[in-house]
């Protein structure tokens, strides 16, 4: 990848389970901007790094132009909260490789 390109992903996941979102190499640094979660879908959206977790919020929402920086060491625990199965998406872009 180079810097300035699309990072995205998506997955379906279980009731209570878990989907780390990082870079894919340890030089690689991605800004995170839109979360997106089913309407009614309830999400808790954590900070991970080498010290430990940090809840940043609970939500039904999705995250529209937000700014989470992150890499392999400073990534983002999305866990489905909601009592069922969901499609999660996220979308960012590359700003170090």
């Amino acid at each position: 990848m180079a810097i300035g390109d699309l990072y995205s992903g998506n997955t379906t996941l279980t009731d209570s389970a878990s989907w780390i979102v990082a870079s894919e190499t340890s030089t690689q640094e991605v800004v995170i901007h839109n979360i997106y979660i089913p309407y009614g879908s309830e999400v808790e959206i954590y900070l991970l790094d080498t010290m430990g977790e940090c809840k940043i919020l609970t939500t039904t929402e999705t995250l529209y132009n937000y700014t989470f920086h992150i890499n392999t060491t400073h990534c983002l625990r999305l866990k489905n909260t909601s009592g069922a199965s969901i499609f999660l998406s996220f979308d960012g872009v590359v700003v170090n490789e």
